[in-house]
């Protein structure tokens, strides 16, 4: 049965397709082809596509589909079809079916994407606050050699090295990298002022 081909067509479509908006195309492109559908309209996580045949003037039962695109409870989009009756004498309760299914298929991967999306922001997120972690605790060892180097306190020191930052203009992160460096150097213990 061609119905069974459709929802293995659009399943692995929704396998494949990495990019939202091709396989809202696809997708539209696939239901429209297989069902002989007059109108399809797909929307998936803010992408949306459309197909719509010729309108016939004959005045033949409708059958028309329109349901959210969801997965526990999260909608990602909108699913509406309209057959000029069900194809090929197909029964309704299958056409209905098959639609449900493929419905469910696109929820899945719309979850999919949102959910790849939102570990790529979170990596990137990770990674800027490791970053700041990093650079925190290169300015606070290089503060605390400054104030061991030149007998100041570690407030003293943060001052001093803002001020050498803005002289020099280097970034704080950098001035402290190279103290650390100098220190480890066994330079003389002390810096100029």
């Amino acid at each position: 049965m061609y119905l069974q081909s459709l929802i293995r067509r659009v399943s692995t479509l929704s396998a494949s397709e990495p990019d939202t908006g091709r396989l809202v195309v696809e997708a539209v492109a696939e239901l429209a082809e297989s069902l002989r559908a007059n109108r399809v309209d797909l929307s998936l996580n803010g992408r949306h596509a459309a197909h719509e045949s010729e309108p016939e003037t004959l005045s033949a039962p409708r059958f028309l589909y329109s349901r959210p695109i969801a997965v526990r409870g999260v909608e990602y989009g909108r699913l509406e079809v309209e057959l000029r009756g069900t194809p090929d004498g197909i029964r309704p309760d299958v056409v209905l079916l098959s639609l449900e299914t493929a419905a469910l298929i696109l929820a899945g991967a719309a979850e999919r994407h949102r959910l790849e999306a939102d570990r790529a922001k979170r990596k990137a997120q990770l990674k800027h606050v490791t970053g700041e972690v990093e650079n925190a605790k290169l300015l606070a060892r290089a503060t605390g050699i400054i104030a061991d180097l030149r007998g100041v306190s570690m407030e003293a020191a943060r001052h001093w090295l803002a001020a050498e930052s803005a002289r020099t203009r280097r970034s704080i992160a950098e001035l402290a990298d190279r103290i650390i460096l100098y220190r480890q150097s066994g330079a003389p213990r002390e810096i100029a002022s």
